[in-house]
This record gives structure tokens, C-alpha cells and sequence, in this order.
């Protein structure tokens, strides 16, 4: 009988204002260090993906947002450069959230930035680019295995790793 799969689930929350999305750079000793990343955080046990990305939001940015403000945006099924595999689930907030980010966990970012979606740098995580990418694209669910020894970061020259499922709806 074949092995079945158990991995992490994550949860992002993307905040966007004057068509920028918020991001945190990552400390140092952190998983992917000096790269950005949307609010985010593992699904704790008895806790929903809708759930743990508003809390990770609040707990990182202090931005509060309920859960019926937030929408699901794109599931992304990650394999990184060292083979583990995730399901990463990002959340939208709907337009009109109110609030100002803050750092609240200096220890974990070492600062906000605002970025063009449409135009990524090249200092953010190549999980949060799938997700980021699906989102933009209206793809309800996409596919981002990552080669041995593809960078952690975002390359253009990498998207062919990226996998857009689009929804087709049958008439």
C-alpha cells in the first residue's frame, strides 16, 4: 500500500492597499532569512486555514481582520529544493480593511515593505511568488515543485516550476 502523504499546511494572508501587497522580511536564523513574505504561519490543531491566517495577521502585523472579511485566494501544493512538501492555503482581504501594519514580531521580520505583485523582486520567497502568481491569475489551486537546488528566492527563469490550475466551468 502506498505511503500517504502528511505535510504542513500554512496560511498567508494577503493585504493589498494602492495595489501593493505587504510583505515581511524574515529575520536572520529564519527559514529563508533576508526574503519576503506575506502575514503568515502553520494551521495549528483545531484550527481552520481561514482562522490561522487571520491570526497569524493579527499576530504579526496587528492588522485585525474577521474571517468573513478575508476570501480564499489560491491553494498551492509546494514541494521546496530539499523535497519537503506543503500545502500553502492564501488568503485575501476584501478592499476597505482598515488599520496600519506594525512589526510585532521583530524577532521573526526585520521589516514591512510593500511590493508590486505585478512586478516581484527578487528577494521574495518562491512559495509566496506561486502563491502570489495563482492569485493574480485567478487560479483556484496550482502546483509549485521546486527542482533540487532551485533557489528559495524568485528567479524569472524558475516559473516553469509553477503549475496554474484554472477552474473551467462546464456549459
Amino acid at each position: 500500500m502506498a505511503e500517504r502523504l502528511r505535510c504542513p499546511v500554512d496560511a498567508y494572508l494577503l493585504l493589498e492597499r494602492g495595489g501593493k501587497l505587504l510583505m515581511l522580511r524574515r529575520a536572520p536564523g529564519a527559514y529563508a532569512a533576508g526574503l519576503l513574505c506575506p502575514p503568515s504561519g502553520h494551521v495549528e490543531a483545531g484550527e481552520d486555514a481561514r482562522g490561522a491566517a487571520v491570526r497569524e495577521t493579527a499576530e504579526e502585523t496587528g492588522v485585525t481582520l474577521r474571517p468573513g472579511q478575508v476570501r480564499c485566494a489560491a491553494v498551492i501544493h509546494h514541494r521546496g529544493p530539499g523535497g519537503q512538501v506543503r500545502i500553502g492555503w492564501f488568503f485575501a482581504a476584501e478592499p476597505g480593511w482598515a488599520g496600519e501594519p506594525v512589526n510585532r514580531e521583530p524577532a521573526k521580520h526585520t521589516e514591512l515593505v510593500w511590493v508590486d505583485p505585478a512586478a516581484p523582486p527578487d528577494d521574495l520567497v518562491a512559495y509566496t511568488w506561486a502563491g502570489i502568481r495563482a492569485w493574480m491569475s485567478a487560479a483556484p489551486y496550482a502546483i509549485h515543485f521546486q527542482g533540487a537546488g532551485s533557489p528559495v528566492n524568485y528567479e524569472p527563469d524558475q516559473e516553469h516550476e509553477l503549475t496554474l490550475l484554472m477552474q473551467h466551468i462546464r456549459t
